[in-house]
């Protein structure tokens, strides 16, 4: 399962002119997984009004999946879906999800969350044109923007893509390594920078996006020649990005 995080109440924290705490902003956390060659979606909320203080909490783990998709969707392999959500507030928040279909292609959806109780996802998915047999990953990077990163195939280059979520376009592709290990790599935005970590030969790697408007990635550095990853198994997380 993937998950990712909707906020959907962007208002301060806090009320400037009255000092008052509220203490929680509302949000859901989406899940999307894949079965019987489809992609389906659930949401997990976490709501408390600002007024009534009434809340709306998580109250099923296995119920609420929904399919993503028309009814002519591509037939979806079991590898692990991408999702990443472009801003904040209901009505300006969109999810996005890239999965891999049964001939190696990636695929994109997208939904704009312009309610609190979405009981379908009927946009149809797009064709990237991009040939993977990792899977693949995406993070927001910045407040309108996406990351899409993958290993190529048959060349194993890693491979990056960024999504415009103003004018709904994607980048052109841009390699941030010669090389790779065939698992899926990590995506991070820390606040300010895309970082981007991957295994190859065995050893953990990290590049990060270069300043300027082009995409362009840093020489790939190891994290450590003494720490061995096996079959991609690591994760990374941003600490303290505000």
């Amino acid at each position: 399962v993937t998950m990712a995080g909707v906020i959907e109440d962007p208002e301060p924290l806090y009320n400037n002119s009255t000092l008052v705490g509220y203490g929680h902003r509302s949000n859901a956390i989406w899940l999307f997984r894949q079965e019987a060659s489809r992609v389906f979606f659930s949401l997990l909320p976490s709501r408390r009004d600002r007024n009534s203080s009434q809340t709306e909490n998580l109250w099923n783990l296995t119920g609420g999946w929904l399919p993503i998709g028309s009814g002519s969707t591509p037939l979806f392999q079991s590898y692990r879906v991408a999702a990443a959500v472009a801003g904040r507030g209901i009505g300006r928040s969109t999810v996005h999800v890239v999965a891999m279909d049964n001939s190696f292609q990636l695929w994109h959806n997208q939904l704009l969350v312009n309610s609190t109780h979405i009981t379908s996802w009927p946009a149809a998915w797009k064709n990237l044109s991009v040939s993977t047999h990792a899977a693949p990953e995406m993070a927001a990077a910045g407040a309108a923007s996406l990351a899409l990163a993958w290993v190529d195939h048959p060349t194993n280059r890693l491979m990056v893509r960024l999504y415009n979520n103003t004018t709904g376009t994607w980048g052109s592709p841009v390699m941030a390594a010669p090389q790779a290990d065939l698992y899926r790599p990590r995506l991070v935005w820390d606040g300010t920078t895309l970082n981007l970590f991957f295994t190859r030969g065995d050893r953990l790697y990290h590049c990060y996006r270069l300043p300027g408007s082009a995409l362009a990635f840093s020489s790939p550095t190891i994290v450590s020649s003494l720490l061995r990853v096996y079959q991609g198994q690591f994760d990374a997380i941003a600490f303290n990005n505000g």
